[in-house]
C-alpha cells in the first residue's frame, strides 16, 4: 500500500471515529454567529441581480451571468 493510500484511509479512519464519537443533537448558537459574521447571504429574493446581506454589515452581493431564481 502506497502512502497516499495510507493518507487516506486514515483520514477516512478519524472521520469515521469523529462521527461515532459526536453527539448528534449538535445544536447551534445563531446569535453567537451572526454577531462575528461579515456577510450572510440567504439567496432568496426570488428575482434580480442581487443578494442581500442579512448580517446587517451592508456587504450585499450583485449575482452575475443571469441567475435563475
Amino acid at each position: 500500500v502506497n502512502y497516499l493510500t495510507k493518507l487516506k484511509l486514515s483520514c477516512v479512519s478519524v472521520g469515521v471515529i469523529t462521527l461515532l464519537g459526536t453527539n448528534l443533537s449538535y445544536s447551534v448558537n445563531v446569535d453567537k454567529i451572526m454577531k462575528s459574521a461579515v456577510g450572510v447571504w440567504l439567496f432568496d429574493e426570488g428575482t434580480g441581480k442581487k443578494a442581500k446581506d442579512i448580517s446587517g454589515e451592508g456587504n450585499h452581493g450583485e449575482l452575475v451571468k443571469n441567475p435563475e431564481w
